[in-house]
């Protein structure tokens, strides 16, 4: 298996709504959207498992 490194980004802003704290947060996961491998099975020789793919993600929070 090569090795492989894998680069994730992340934004956040807290800001207060209303009496509540809030804060927003975006995710890139696998930003460069690159093919690796994070897997394999030591008995099958064709079992190899693929990392996930570019994914986004768009959180909010709040704490009230």
């Amino acid at each position: 298996m090569p090795g492989y490194a894998r680069v994730d980004a992340m934004l956040a802003y807290r800001f207060a709504l209303g009496s509540a704290k809030a804060a927003l947060q975006f995710n890139i996961d696998n930003l460069f959207d690159k093919k690796y491998y994070t897997g394999s099975h030591q008995f099958v020789s064709d079992w190899i498992k693929l990392g996930t793919p570019r994914t986004a993600r768009l959180t909010l929070r709040l704490d009230y």
